[in-house]
């Protein structure tokens, strides 16, 4: 009249996991995804820190194409060149800095650019970086006859 157990059910050593086991388990699935997490967050930090890079030495870049492409006799007429500050897209602040070296035919420096055969310019590009948390310097340069 009563329901027959089956033998799996009434012995003791039934299989199945024990308090132990289970802390165990579930702070090794906790480790795991805490450094899931601080993966995710790093690879966050370096994305921004490649954006902001990426677009600072673009605004360098950009600039000295400028002047590189207004030629020798362009670039006498505007140095020195001032110092412009632009933001990024999220509002980083980016400092480019020109400077231009004048040179005769021989290779020496010379006073005026006016009394130049070829120029030396050189684009400093100044930039925040959120992942060192410091500012970082890019120098770009070229010759323009």
């Amino acid at each position: 009249m009563g329901v027959a157990l089956d033998d799996s059910e009434c012995r003791a050593d039934a299989a199945g996991f024990t308090l132990a086991e289970v802390i165990i388990a579930v702070g090794l699935i906790f480790l795991l995804a805490t450094g899931l997490y601080l993966s995710g967050i790093m690879v966050l930090k370096l994305t921004h820190f490649n954006r902001v890079s990426l677009e600072a030495r673009s605004l360098g870049i950009q600039r000295l194409e400028e002047i590189r492409a207004a030629g020798l006799e362009t670039i006498a007429l505007q140095a020195p060149y001032a110092a412009v500050t632009n933001n990024l897209m999220y509002g980083e602040p980016v400092t480019r800095t020109v400077q231009v070296i004048g040179h005769d035919t021989n290779g020496a420096v010379v006073a005026g650019l006016a009394d130049s055969a070829y120029a030396e310019v050189h684009v400093r590009v100044a930039y925040y970086s959120p992942l060192t948390k410091s500012v970082v310097t890019n120098f770009f340069s070229t010759l323009v006859d």
